[in-house]
């Protein structure tokens, strides 16, 4: 890849990362919430909504809505610039495998976009590969999140949150990350397939 379009790529997913994780932590952290306490569990999910939003707000304020925030960013900013890096790189390496490139149609909409063209497998294969290797490096501070955000843990700082973590054992760093790369790896595959086919299609 061209440095232009490294940096580019680096840019664009940082931006977004950065927005995506501010204007969603209060629903990040309400999740969080909710899965991690067993209150009202004949509620409706409305009803048990409404009640994790109360108690954070008369707990903690409107700022505790955004608790956790900077450990988000910590994650979201570097992790979706470096997905979008890598899934631009893996592309384009897997367009020299004639069993992945896609048989381009040559015709005037071709050269129109510069990115690697795949086929569905190799789109499939490309996104769920960059999005695990980029939650495997980002894992830990996908813990130090979740970790922020519940109210079982009164981290002060993201610092003193790693080495809390590092201390009960390296292990600690990468809990989780098997159900995350289960729940990951399909979305990130499909998201792909289904983006390139709706602009092949369009």
């Amino acid at each position: 890849m061209k440095n232009a379009a490294v940096g580019q790529h680096l840019l664009s997913g940082a931006l977004s990362g950065f927005a995506g994780a501010v204007l969603l932590q209060p629903l990040d952290l309400l999740k969080t919430r909710i899965q991690q306490g067993d209150r009202a569990l004949n509620a409706r999910n409305a009803t048990i909504i409404w009640r994790t939003t109360q108690d954070i707000l008369q707990n903690e304020g409107v700022k505790g809505l955004w608790r956790g925030t900077g450990a988000t960013l910590v994650r979201n900013v570097p992790g979706v610039a470096l997905y979008f890096t890598s899934l631009t790189y893996l592309r384009a390496v897997m367009t020299k495998s004639p069993y992945f490139s896609a048989h381009q149609r040559h015709n005037l909409d071709s050269s129109k976009s510069v990115l690697p063209k795949l086929s569905s497998q190799g789109n499939l294969i490309a996104g769920a590969t960059a999005r695990v290797g980029v939650g495997f490096i980002l894992n830990p501070f996908s813990v130090i999140k979740a970790r922020f955000e519940s109210e079982l843990h009164a981290y002060r700082s993201l610092s003193g949150s790693l080495l809390s973590i590092v201390r009960m054992g390296k292990s600690e760093l990468l809990r989780g990350f098997v159900a995350s790369s289960l729940r990951d790896a399909p979305y990130a595959g499909l998201f792909v397939v289904m983006y390139e086919s709706i602009k092949r299609d369009t």
